[in-house]
């Protein structure tokens, strides 16, 4: 069982009607997650695209975060996640906001704490927008 995951839906190719489902990490019931999915809709199969994104420069495991799709330029806006105060270091206290390129198929940090960056403290359960190419 996943809880508390990121997904985003995406229709990358308006003439050929493909319709693609962005899943990325959450809860299990034991530990977050640092899973990336594609579920293609009119296929109905799915495709892990990463076990752990963190091996791959993407975010670390999390849960409560959220994600959103730039249509333009086909990327994917990873920000926030739940530190459990009781468990949570410094680290855990971070924001980081991350970049995955679908074309590329590679993460990019873009800040690895927006609160030090002069951006939001930490954000959980919160919302995440692209609106003209601005996040």
């Amino acid at each position: 069982m996943v809880r508390n995951h990121a997904a985003v839906y995406v229709w990358v190719d308006r003439s050929a009607h493909t319709e693609v489902l962005y899943l990325f990490g959450g809860w299990d019931g034991s530990k977050s997650l640092a899973d990336l999915w594609s579920y293609d809709i009119n296929s109905a199969h799915w495709h892990q695209i990463s076990s752990d994104t963190s091996e791959e420069g993407g975010p670390s495991p999390c849960s409560c975060h959220k994600m959103c799709f730039d249509s333009v330029n086909k990327k994917l806006y990873v920000l926030g996640h739940y530190a459990d105060g009781e468990q949570q270091s410094n680290a855990d206290l971070a924001s980081p906001l991350y970049r995955y390129c679908i074309r590329k198929g590679v993460w990019s940090v873009l800040s690895s704490d927006t609160n030090a960056d002069g951006g939001p403290q930490l954000l959980y359960d919160h919302q995440v927008h692209v609106i003209s190419c601005l996040l």
